[in-house]
């Protein structure tokens, strides 16, 4: 159910049937000495893929790059500001409006997304009655308890787990180590990422394992597709 795979006659077909399709958004930025700068995109896109397949709806192409500039720090990091990423996304939402989308599942990958991706389902919702509902793979896994708060930061043993199931040719297992814990602080301080650690690690990873990565993926696949399948009966969103 890859979208760019199929003709415009095909894709006119499906949303005529079914006006649920699904968006993965993820980013390209430093994850450590031991996982590739790809993995928020590359999970975003996986997970969005096989919940396509098992929903029955389309998944287009992954947006790679996002709001990660407190990243920079550290090379292979490629970022957009967040008034580009927006205006970027609501030009990829209008278009699919046009084209009969009125329920679009984003399956984001990266934290910092996360602000902008809100700020344009409340828009889409008022401008174009469109139900915009964002899913962030961590937040869906947390209900498995596999893992310790201290092992779910930034390149900690839950996301090392994920990309040890999802690509293991691209993650070398020797190098993944632990990093320093976020301080508990009455405010936030906003700080780069280089300013907190010095291998892009945050948190406890040395704990991950491709199992238990492989137990998060099938969880998240198997509780969003329960929520597609809501948005095409219309339990979900705007009738």
């Amino acid at each position: 159910m890859r979208w760019w795979e199929k003709s415009w006659r095909q894709l006119e077909d499906a949303l005529e049937e079914c006006d649920v399709a699904i968006l993965p958004v993820g980013s390209v930025e430093q994850h450590g000495p031991a996982l590739p700068v790809g993995a928020d995109y590359l999970a975003s896109w996986r997970i969005a893929e096989a919940v396509a397949e098992r929903a029955g709806v389309p998944a287009l192409a992954p947006v790679p790059y996002g709001v990660s500039a407190h990243h920079k720090d550290f090379p292979g990091t490629v970022y957009v500001s967040p008034e580009a990423f927006k205006a970027y996304l609501r030009d990829v939402l209008y278009s699919l409006w046009e084209q009969g989308v009125r329920k679009l599942l984003v399956v984001n990958g990266h934290g910092g997304n996360s602000a902008v991706l809100r700020e344009l389902a409340l828009e889409a919702r008022i401008e174009l009655s469109m139900t915009v509902l964002v899913a962030e793979w961590w937040h869906v896994s947390a209900e498995l308890s596999l893992f310790k708060p201290e092992e779910r930061h930034h390149a900690g043993a839950e996301e090392s787990s994920l990309m040890m199931h999802l690509a293991p040719e691209l993650v070398d297992e020797s190098l993944i180590v632990d990093g320093p814990l976020p301080e508990a602080a009455p405010v936030s301080e906003v700080k780069t990422t280089g300013e907190v650690t010095k291998t892009g690690v945050i948190g406890l990873a040395k704990t991950a394992s491709r199992e238990k990565g492989e137990r998060v993926f099938e969880l998240v696949v198997s509780k969003l597709a329960e929520v597609v399948e809501k948005m095409k009966r219309g339990e979900l969103g705007l009738p």
